[in-house]
């Protein structure tokens, strides 16, 4: 049994990898569509509550009411958000025991741009290696846990949606990534 569940770890592995891979290279040519990020984010999340990572983590949601519209393709958003989430998951499984597992999750309407933050409570993301954090196959997880591939698909989506993906480098202990996405055209 055990060694049936191993051999079916390594498969979804596997699976993923090829599948970001093929998202990483393949050119996006679906409808861009009104979305509510809050629900984008919502949603995401609690697929992700579902994985062994987010075992004994808090979830805590500061997404502001009223949040205007963008205008993007939903299930990449949803991808976008799962990948910071499970970072953020990763980035404290190693947290002391004294040091909470908490990921606050924020949204805000700023000016012409809505934002979202997933701010974790991890040990942080040292300064020498920022620079590299959204370039493809780059990875600070052990081997067998990352692909590098999760934030420079991240980055590409909200650029292609003419927003933009940030490590915060200001706040308190963990690490905060933002994205920006501008809110939808009045017509």
């Amino acid at each position: 049994q055990k060694k049936l569940a191993l051999i079916g770890e390594h498969i979804d592995r596997i699976s993923r990898i090829v599948r970001q891979m093929n998202d990483f290279a393949r050119p996006r040519s679906r409808q861009k569509a009104d979305c509510d990020l809050n629900e984008v984010v919502r949603q995401a999340v609690e697929m992700v509550r579902y994985d062994k990572r987010s075992k004994n983590a808090e979830v805590r949601y500061e997404l502001a009411e009223g949040l205007p519209l963008v205008e993007a393709i939903e299930d990449e958003l949803t991808q976008v958000c799962i990948n910071l989430a499970v970072n953020a998951f990763d980035a404290m499984a190693a947290n002391p025991p004294d040091r909470p597992r908490r990921l606050t999750i924020r949204s805000e309407a700023r000016g012409p741009v809505v934002r979202v933050s997933f701010q974790d409570t991890g040990s942080g993301v040292p300064p020498e290696i920022r620079s590299k954090l959204f370039q493809p196959f780059f990875t600070t997880k052990e081997v067998g846990r990352g692909t590098g591939l999760g934030l420079s698909l991240s980055y590409r989506i909200l650029e292609e949606h003419q927003g933009t993906l940030r490590l915060d480098e200001d706040g308190p202990p963990g690490a905060s990534f933002s994205f920006d996405l501008p809110r939808r055209a009045k017509w």
